[in-house]
């Protein structure tokens, strides 16, 4: 019982405010006070990074709204170690509100890894986000309402508090949780690592990288619990990788993304004014985009190496410029971008299905859907930065 009623003053509190008292004269105190308003500051700039993220990519690369979410969390939890920290804001919680967002991070990291490199590759799937979030919906319902509880010095053993309190508090099933996601995100990273440019590669590694580092610190904290000192010092260590992740993003966030983000921009308003006066409906769009949806996923009409956009455009009773028109405006590519896409995606299905029996690359431009050798060599070296042998050994090994 006395483990259990200890989380309730936020973890080794008698120890953090004698060590502040200790501090708060001299010129200690005063480092210790810059560094509160060093991680608020961080922290704050998180929330508006978070919300930059999710609004920025609402619409475009939808994957990056869990990065916000991932990055809110954080942020979040760093502003309320910095409240509890500052002695003279007198915050001291019930239970602190991180031992449920904790249960965000999670989810919303493998949700960002595996959207983001079924975007890469130009596959979907349907992930049930809802399920990963359930345990982060129970546990912010139990910290409410642990909240509204008049919790005593001690509570009964295997009573329904009892169990709240182990839920949200006990660091051995946080790692256990954190584990089974590490689990998903480095069994995903294999899957995919070789259909992935080296930027996004490196991004994942270093994501993946990073939570283990956090799998670690709740680990230590679970094993030396009862150690003085120990909890404090956890948290300092997670506040100073909390406020690196911010920045490191941040600093992402102004030197890469906005300019492709500008590029894709300015040639989707390109395409919208081209067709402003086009006498297909939304309806129509809508309609057409479908069936040559289908006449790609299903019929796989992109392996007919004489197909063009005539032949298929009559193969779908319309005309040429409304089938233009449609692969413009909805995937923002022109009619070769679009069908080679799909024969990249089936010569990289080909090669991972029997990737030792691929003797000849020629062998792949035909049955991928390609008529010649060049124009399977500049499509497939565009898509995946390096040549169809070189990818082919690679795979293989």
């Amino acid at each position: 019982m006395n483990n259990l009623t200890s989380f309730f003053d936020f973890g080794s509190l008698s120890y953090e405010h004698l060590f502040y008292n200790t501090l708060s004269n001299g010129t200690v105190g005063l480092e210790f006070l810059l560094q509160n308003v060093f991680f608020g500051g961080i922290g704050v700039a998180g929330i508006f990074l978070g919300f930059y993220i999710i609004l920025s990519y609402i619409k475009k690369q939808t994957f990056n709204i869990f990065l916000g979410a991932y990055t809110l969390t954080t942020a979040l939890i760093l502003i309320e170690l910095v409240l509890y920290w500052w002695e003279d804001l007198s915050y001291n919680p019930t239970l602190p509100f991180y031992n449920s967002l904790i249960f965000l991070w999670a989810p919303s990291l493998y949700l960002y890894l595996k959207k983001m490199a079924e975007d890469a590759c130009k596959t979907t799937s349907k992930t049930p986000i809802l399920r990963h979030y359930l345990i982060f919906i129970v546990s912010l319902l139990s910290l409410a309402i642990i909240g509204n509880m008049k919790v005593g010095s001690e509570v009964t053993e295997y009573s329904i508090t009892w169990f709240f309190i182990t839920y949200l508090t006990n660091n051995w099933i946080k790692a256990i949780y954190f584990s089974f996601y590490i689990v998903l995100m480095v069994r995903d990273y294999i899957n995919y690592r070789k259909l992935l440019d080296r930027m996004p590669r490196t991004w994942a590694k270093a994501l993946i990288s990073f939570f283990i580092f956090l799998l670690l610190i709740v680990v230590l904290r679970a094993e030396f619990e009862g150690l003085s000192g120990f909890d404090y010092l956890t948290k300092y260590l997670g506040a100073y990788c909390f406020s690196i992740f911010i920045i490191i993003l941040g600093f992402l966030n102004i030197l890469y993304p906005s300019h492709g983000m500008e590029q894709t921009t300015n040639r989707a308003v390109s395409i919208e004014k081209k067709y402003k006066n086009s006498g297909l409906t939304s309806d129509m769009l809508s309609s057409l985009t479908k069936e040559l949806l289908k006449a790609m996923e299903e019929d796989e009409l992109f392996l007919d190496h004489k197909l063009t956009l005539q032949t298929l455009s009559e193969t779908l009773n319309t005309d040429r410029y409304s089938l233009s028109q449609v692969i413009n405006q909805k995937f923002n590519k022109n009619f070769y971008e679009f069908i080679n896409d799909y024969r990249i995606n089936e010569s990289v299905k080909i090669i991972e299905q029997n990737p030792k029996n691929i003797r000849l690359v020629r062998d792949l431009i035909y049955e991928s859907g390609f008529n010649n050798k060049v124009s399977f060599y500049r499509a497939f070296k565009k898509r995946k930065r390096m040549t169809p042998a070189k990818y082919i050994k690679q795979f293989s090994v």
